[in-house]
């Protein structure tokens, strides 16, 4: 069942008390759904994925943890926001329309993860949620 891996997965992420959120994720999560069709009448299989990425939110360290220095919040909040700033140049390649062998997958291990799903050939769908807060809307917009 479904829900039953889901709910698994999300009890295994990590998760932390912050300035901002008492229960924020400190990581990304990845959830791969395959399926497979055969036409009834010429017998020729689809594939298909579906991937749905729950990313874990751009911080401003100084918010999520202040006063901290060098905590484990603020060293997981540079990692996630190195992985979103990666993707984000990853998605400017591709809007630029610049070739597959000039884009650079490498910088995190979220873009090389989701190197399949981000070329040429895939469709994309994002949904965001973003804070309403004032304190926020900097981190927001980058």
């Amino acid at each position: 069942d479904i829900m039953t891996v889901m709910a698994i997965g999300n009890s295994l992420r990590a998760k932390a008390s912050t300035a901002l959120n008492t229960s924020s994720s400190r990581s990304h999560a990845m959830t791969l759904v395959r399926a497979k069709t055969r036409n009834r009448l010429t017998g020729e299989a689809t594939l298909g994925q579906l991937l749905l990425i729950d990313l874990a939110g751009s911080e401003d360290a100084a918010l999520v943890a202040p006063g901290l220095h060098q905590s484990a919040i603020q060293d997981e909040s540079r990692h996630i926001n190195q992985s979103l700033q990666a993707l984000g140049e990853v998605m400017r390649a591709h809007q630029a329309k610049r070739p597959e062998s000039e884009i650079d997958y490498r910088a995190s291990a979220l873009t090389r993860l989701l190197r399949q799903s981000l070329s040429h050939e895939t469709k994309m769908m994002v949904v965001l949620h973003v804070h309403p807060g004032v304190a926020v809307r900097d981190d927001t917009r980058r």
